[in-house]
C-alpha cells in the first residue's frame, strides 16, 4: 500500500493556534479497500486522517456511491464511472488560507486525486480519464466536489488520425494548489497520446472552494503543449507540478516536470499559469536534463533557498547512474535572479547504488530559524529500505552538504520504501518549529518527524597575564614558589523560541596533544591539593548571558621548553533532561551543527629584553604585487588570481608575540594562506583582520620572513572602480616606530567587456519554381549567437533582431511574413536564459501534418489557393491546371502575373530594413559570466511568395535579410564595451528561382563598332607580314634550308662511331 501525506491543523481560531491535538496528518493509501463502500469497490484507494495524539487513522468520505451512472447520458459530459483500482490518493495537497479577519477566518482546502479513475465509454472501453476530490478542511462529506475534466465526449479522441486526447489524461498524477492561492493544478501525463498537459482551474481565495466548483462557477483550462519546443512524443507533461515566482515577485508561475521529454533527457517546462480554454502552453524557460534516461522533471519543487524575493526550483533526477553505478540519483538545484533560471548546483546525497535520490522533495520551513527555507530528500530505495536528507537554506543558495541523514533502518527495521513521499514542514506542538511527515510505502507507515529549537554556542578562553613569563613566580606549590595564569573559560548560547536557561557539561583539557602522546603536561590544575590536567563541572546557563570557569594554571618550574605555548582545549555539551529519554520534549533543544561543540587557545611564554626587561622592536613592513604595478589598472576577468609579495624585518630588539594583520575586502579573498590562518573567534580576530600571520616569538634582530599571499580576483563586482589592501604588523614588545608597521595599497579596476551578435540561416539557398502559382509560402529560420568574449562579466545584454514584414506595392502595403516561433532559450547546459517582448507578434505554428516539397516549400490549407486535389510538379496546391491557361478562366491576379512577366525583364531582389518596413523584436539575455556560454535566439517565419510576386517585378533571386544588434544594459555595473568583435549582423536567406535567364538584347552600334575593329585588325597583321617578306620565295626556301639543318643536329653520335662530317674530314 503506497503513503502519501501533507500535515495540517484544523480549529484554528482567528489570531491563534491549534493545539496539540488538534493536528491532523492527512495519508493517501491508493490501494486501500474503502470501508464505507465495503464490497461495492476493490482497492478504490482511500484518504485516511489520522489524529497525532492517539494515532489513530479513520477515512475521510469522499464518495458515498460505488459505480454510477450520471443522471442525463445523453448529454456530452454524461459518464459512467468505474473506480475500482482507481489509486485515490496518489496525490494530495493542502491550500492553507491563512486568517484575515474575523468575518474571513483561517480556512483549508484538500485536493487528492485518482489518475486511474475510469470512464465506461462503452460497454467493453474503458478510460482512465482521472478524477479528483476536493474537500474543505473541515473534511465535512456534505462539501466535497468531484472533478473529471476529461470525461467531455467529443474531446476522447480525434479520428482521423487516431490520436487519444482525453482518453487515457490520466489527470490528478500530480496536483497541488499555486504559491499564491489562485489556481489549483493537476498533472495529466497521459493527454494527446501522452504528450500531457497540466489542467488548472482560476481560484478565488477569498470564497470557499468545495462553492466555487460546484456551482461550475470555473472551468478548467487545459493548455495544449508547446509544440514549438520539439515536444517529444510520450513526454509525459505533467509528471511532476509545482509553482513559484520565479521571475516575478507578484506573479505566480508553474513548473511542470515531463520525465520523458527531450529525448528521453527530461525537461522541466516553466509557464505563466493558463486560466481558461485550451490554449497553447506559452513557454518562458525550459530546462532540459544532462544524462540519457534519468528522468529528469519526475519531481519538481518551488521554493525560495536564499531568501530573496524569487522563488528558486529544484528538479529531481532518480534515476541518475554514474559512471560506474545505477539509478543513485541526483537532484538540480536553479537559482533565480528574476531575468531566468541559472544551475546553482547539483545533490547526491551519498551516492548510493539504486537509491533513487531525488523521488521525493519537500519545502520543510526553516529547520534552524535562520531565516532560510530548509528542504528535504527522499531516497526511498537506499540500503534496502530508504533514506531521507536534510539541506539547510543559505544566503548565497544552499548549503550543498546535508545537515542531517535520516535512515528508516535506525528508526524502524520493518520501514520499507522510507522517503517515497515527504511532507511539507508543519508546526503540530506549538514550539515555533516546524515537523514533518515521511511515507514509507512499502511497509503501510508514515513516520512523524519533530523538531527540536536549535540553539547556537560561542565560546571563548581567555589568560590573564597574556603571557607566561618564567621569571615571575607569583604561585607556591608545595613551598616552592611557580609562574602561574588565571585561566577564564566562558559559554554562551542562543537561540529562537529556546529555554530561558539550560544545563551544560564543561570539560577543560590542559595540553591535549601531549596527553595522547603521554607527555607530561607543562602545567597543571591545583584542585583539593591535587595536580590535574583536566576539568569538569556542571552548570546552569541563561540564555544570552556568559557563564565562565575560572581557574589558575600553574606553571612546573623544571620546563625547558619556553618557546612553544601551552595549549587548552575547552569543550562543553548540554545536559539532556530526564524526560527525553523516555519521551519527545518539545521544548528541548539541539545544538546548531554549524556551532562547533569545543574551542581550543594557547597561552605563550615571554623573555625579558635587555636590563629594562622592555623589547624595543622595530617591525618594517614592505609588500608589492607580482606581475602588476600599484598605478595601473586591472581589468576585471581578465586575471583569476593576483599574488602579493610581503616582507616584515625587525631592525630592533626581539619581537614577542610578533604578527602580520592582513586586511581583505570581502570582494577579494585569499585562495592560500601560506604562514597565515583565519581566525572565527572573536578574541583573536585582531580588529577585524581577515588573515593574521605569526611571524615568531620572538621575532629576532634583522630577521626577516616573506609571505606571499595569492588573491582571488573572480568575485570583485563589475561596479567596483577601486579596493584597498592593509597590512599592519603588531607585536607585544614596545614598537618604537609603528608608523612602519602599516601599509596601504591601493588597486583600481576598470570592467571592460567584448560583446558579439553572429547569425546563421537553417538554409542560406531555397530553390523555388518560377512557374508555379499558387499561394506558396517558404519557411525561414535565422539563428543569432550573442556571447560576451570577456574578460570583464556582463549583467545584461539587450537585443535588437530586425525582420522585414511589409512590402510597399503600387496598391499599398502589404504583409508577406507569418511568424512561426521565437525560441529564445534552448535549456541546454552552454547557453545563456534570454527573453523576448513578443506580446505584439502572432504566431502561426508549423502544424505537423504540412506538407513540404523536395524544395522545402511548405503549404496547409490555409497558405495554399481553395481548390480540391489539384496537383502539378507533384505538389498539391489546391489550383485547377485549366487555371494556368492563357484563356480567359486564368484568375485576373495570376494573370497579371504572368503579362509581368512576359513583358517585363527578370530582377535581382534585396528584401531588407531598406527596401521594406521591418518589426524590431527587443530581447536580453543574462548573466554573461562565463566566456564560452552563449544566448541563442531562432526566429521562424513563413515567407508568403503568392504576395510577393503580386507586388515584385519578374525576379530570379530574392534575397531576405534580417538583422540583429547587441549593446551592454546600462544598469550602473559599470562595464564599458570593447569593439573587436561585431556587435551588429546580417543573417541572409537566398530563394533562388530555377526559371533561366533571358538574354539581353545589345545595341546595333556596339554590333558595328566591332566588326570595324575586326578589319583594322586584320589589315594591321597583312602589313606587317608584307613588310617582313613573309610572301617571297627566296626568304621561304632559306627558312626550308635552316630548318633541314636544324633537323641533322638533333642526332647524336654514338660511342664508338664517327657521324658523317668525321669520316669527311
Amino acid at each position: 500500500m503506497a503513503i502519501y501525506l501533507t500535515v495540517f491543523q484544523t480549529g484554528v481560531a482567528p489570531g491563534g493556534r491549534a493545539p496539540f491535538p488538534d493536528s491532523t496528518a492527512l495519508v493517501g493509501a491508493p490501494r486501500a479497500n474503502s470501508s464505507v463502500l465495503m464490497d461495492a469497490l476493490y482497492q478504490p484507494g482511500v484518504l485516511f486522517k489520522c489524529e497525532i495524539k492517539n494515532q489513530e487513522c479513520q477515512e475521510v468520505v469522499l464518495d458515498k456511491k460505488g459505480n454510477t451512472q450520471t443522471d442525463n447520458r445523453n448529454s456530452d459530459f454524461s459518464f459512467y464511472d468505474k473506480k475500482d483500482g482507481m489509486w485515490l490518493g496518489v496525490s494530495l495537497d493542502v491550500l492553507q488560507n491563512p486568517a484575515r479577519n474575523d468575518q474571513n477566518p483561517a480556512r483549508n482546502e484538500i485536493v487528492t486525486c485518482g489518475h486511474l479513475w475510469k470512464n465506461q465509454f462503452y460497454k467493453q472501453h474503458y478510460l482512465a480519464n482521472g478524477a479528483c476530490y476536493v474537500i474543505n478542511g473541515d473534511l465535512d462529506p456534505n462539501h466535497v466536489t468531484k472533478l473529471v475534466p476529461f470525461v467531455e465526449k467529443s474531446k476522447q479522441a480525434i479520428i482521423p488520425p487516431g490520436i487519444y486526447k482525453y482518453a487515457f489524461g490520466q489527470v490528478g498524477t500530480s496536483a497541488t494548489f499555486s504559491e499564491d492561492g489562485k489556481y489549483l493544478l493537476l498533472g495529466a501525463p497521459g493527454y494527446y497520446d501522452w504528450t500531457g498537459t497540466v489542467v488548472s482551474y482560476a481560484l478565488d481565495p477569498s470564497y470557499p472552494l468545495d462553492r466555487q466548483l460546484k456551482n461550475n462557477n470555473v472551468r478548467p483550462a487545459v493548455p495544449s503543449p508547446p509544440t514549438d519546443h520539439n515536444v517529444s512524443p510520450e513526454s509525459y507533461i505533467g509528471y511532476s507540478v509545482t509553482s513559484g515566482k520565479f521571475y516575478d515577485d507578484k506573479l505566480d508561475y508553474v513548473a511542470v516536470g515531463a520525465p520523458r521529454d527531450g529525448g528521453f533527457h527530461g525537461r522541466v517546462y516553466i509557464y505563466e499559469a493558463v486560466q481558461g480554454g485550451e490554449k497553447k502552453l506559452i513557454v518562458t524557460q525550459k530546462k532540459e536534463g544532462t544524462q540519457l534516461g534519468e528522468y529528469f522533471g519526475a519531481s519538481v519543487l518551488g521554493v525560495n533557498l536564499n531568501g530573496d524575493e524569487y522563488t528558486d526550483l529544484l528538479v529531481g533526477a532518480p534515476l541518475y547512474s554514474s559512471d560506474s553505478g545505477v539509478d543513485e540519483g541526483k537532484v538540480y538545484v536553479f537559482l533565480s535572479n528574476g531575468m531566468g533560471l541559472q544551475e546553482f548546483t547539483e545533490l547526491y546525497g551519498k551516492n548510493r547504488f539504486n537509491s533513487r535520490f531525488g523521488t521525493a522533495l519537500a519545502n520543510l520551513g526553516d529547520l534552524n530559524q535562520d531565516d532560510f527555507n530548509d528542504i528535504a530528500i527522499g531516497a526511498p530505495y537506499e540500503d534496502g529500505s530508504g533514506v531521507v536528507y536534510i539541506y539547510h537554506g543559505s544566503r548565497s543558495g544552499m548549503n550543498v552538504q546535508y545537515v542531517q541523514r535520516i535512515a528508516a533502518v535506525e528508526i524502524n527495521s520493518g520501514l520499507s520504501g522510507f522517503g517515497i513521499h515527504i511532507s511539507r514542514g508543519f508546526d503540530i506542538d506549538s514550539n515555533q518549529y516546524p515537523d514533518v511527515l515521511v511515507g514509507a510505502y512499502a511497509s503501510s507507515n508514515a513516520v512523524l518527524f519533530r523538531t527540536h529549537p536549535v540553539i547556537q554556542l560561542a565560546a571563548k578562553i581567555t589568560f590573564s597575564p597574556k603571557q607566561i613569563n618564567t621569571n615571575v613566580t607569583n604561585c607556591n606549590y608545595q613551598g616552592q614558589d611557580v609562574p602561574c595564569v588565571n585561566v577564564t573559560a566562558c559559554l554562551w548560547y542562543a537561540g529562537k523560541h529556546s529555554p530561558s536557561n539550560l544545563d551544560f557539561q564543561h570539560t577543560i583539557v590542559l595540553e591535549p596533544t601531549n596527553q595522547h602522546n603521554l607527555i607530561q603536561p607543562r602545567g597543571f590544575f591545583l584542585h583539593k591539593g591535587k595536580s590535574l590536567t583536566v576539568i569538569q563541572q556542571k552548570s546552569k546557563l541563561d540564555i544570552g548571558m556568559d557563564f565562565c570557569i575560572m581557574d589558575v594554571l600553574y606553571i612546573r618550574p623544571e620546563i625547558k621548553d619556553v618557546i612553544t605555548p601551552i595549549q587548552l582545549l575547552y569543550s562543553y555539551s548540554l545536559v539532556a533532561p530526564d524526560s527525553s529519554l523516555n519521551q519527545f520534549n518539545g521544548t528541548a533543544p539541539v545544538i546548531d551543527p554549524m556551532s562547533p561543540s569545543n574551542i581550543t587557545s594557547s597561552v605563550t611564554f615571554q623573555t625579558g629584553c635587555g636590563t629594562d626587561d622592555k623589547c624595543l622592536s622595530d617591525l618594517r613592513v614592505t609588500a608589492v604585487f607580482l606581475g602588476h604595478t600599484d598605478t595601473s589598472y586591472l581589468i576585471i576577468g581578465e586575471k583569476n588570481t593576483l599574488s602579493i609579495a610581503i616582507e616584515i624585518v625587525n631592525v630592533g630588539e626581539p619581537a614577542y608575540l610578533s604578527e602580520l594583520l592582513i586586511y581583505l575586502p570581502s570582494e577579494l579573498p585569499s585562495i592560500n594562506q601560506d604562514i597565515c590562518s583565519e581566525y572565527n573567534d572573536q578574541q583573536f580576530q585582531r580588529r577585524n583582520a581577515s588573515l593574521i600571520c605569526d611571524l615568531g616569538n620572538p621575532l629576532l634582530k634583522n630577521i626577516k620572513v616573506k609571505i606571499q599571499i595569492k588573491l582571488d580576483l573572480t568575485k570583485i563586482p563589475t561596479d567596483k572602480k577601486e579596493l584597498e589592501i592593509g597590512l599592519e604588523a603588531i607585536t607585544a614588545s614596545n614598537e618604537i616606530n609603528p608608523k612602519d608597521n602599516i601599509v596601504k595599497i591601493p588597486l583600481h579596476f576598470k570592467a571592460l567587456a567584448d560583446i558579439s551578435i553572429t547569425g546563421t540561416p537553417t538554409h542560406e539557398q531555397i530553390p523555388y519554381d518560377g512557374k508555379t502559382e499558387g499561394r506558396i509560402s517558404l519557411p525561414i529560420a535565422h539563428t543569432y549567437f550573442v556571447m560576451n568574449h570577456g574578460p570583464s562579466p556582463v549583467q545584461v545584454i539587450d537585443i535588437l533582431l530586425y525582420i522585414p514584414t511589409q512590402y510597399q506595392g503600387q496598391d499599398g502595403t502589404v504583409e508577406f511574413i507569418t511568424f512561426t516561433s521565437l525560441e529564445a532559450d534552448s535549456g541546454k547546459p552552454m547557453t545563456i536564459p534570454a527573453k523576448c517582448n513578443d506580446t505584439y507578434i502572432q504566431f502561426k505554428p508549423i502544424e505537423v501534418d504540412i506538407k513540404k516539397n523536395r524544395d522545402g516549400i511548405s503549404m496547409d490549407d490555409e497558405l495554399v489557393a481553395r481548390g480540391e486535389n489539384k496537383t502539378f510538379f507533384g505538389l498539391d496546391y489546391g489550383i485547377d491546371s485549366s487555371e494556368l491557361s492563357d484563356d480567359t478562366t486564368v484568375p485576373l491576379r495570376f494573370k497579371r502575373s504572368n503579362d509581368k512577366k512576359t513583358s517585363r525583364k527578370r530582377k535581382d531582389i534585396v528584401i531588407n530594413c531598406e527596401t521594406a518596413k521591418c518589426m524590431a523584436i527587443q530581447c536580453s539575455a543574462s548573466p554573461f559570466s562565463d566566456t564560452r556560454k552563449f544566448a541563442k535566439i531562432t526566429v521562424s517565419v513563413l515567407v508568403n511568395l503568392s504576395i510577393l510576386n503580386d507586388v515584385l517585378e519578374p525576379w530570379y533571386q530574392i534575397e531576405f535579410i534580417t538583422g540583429g544588434e547587441v549593446q551592454i544594459r546600462d544598469d550602473g555595473s559599470g562595464v564599458v564595451a570593447r569593439h573587436h568583435h561585431p556587435d551588429k549582423t546580417m543573417v541572409r536567406t537566398a530563394i533562388v528561382s530555377s526559371a533561366l535567364r533571358e538574354s539581353e538584347e545589345i545595341a546595333q552600334w556596339i554590333i558595328f563598332v566591332s566588326i570595324g575593329v575586326g578589319i583594322l585588325l586584320l589589315l594591321i597583321i597583312l602589313i606587317l607580314l608584307i613588310k617582313f617578306g613573309f610572301f617571297k620565295r627566296e626568304q621561304k626556301e632559306k627558312m626550308e634550308k635552316m630548318k633541314s639543318k636544324g633537323d641533322m643536329k638533333e642526332y647524336e653520335p654514338v660511342e664508338g662511331e664517327s657521324t658523317e662530317s668525321e669520316a669527311l674530314n
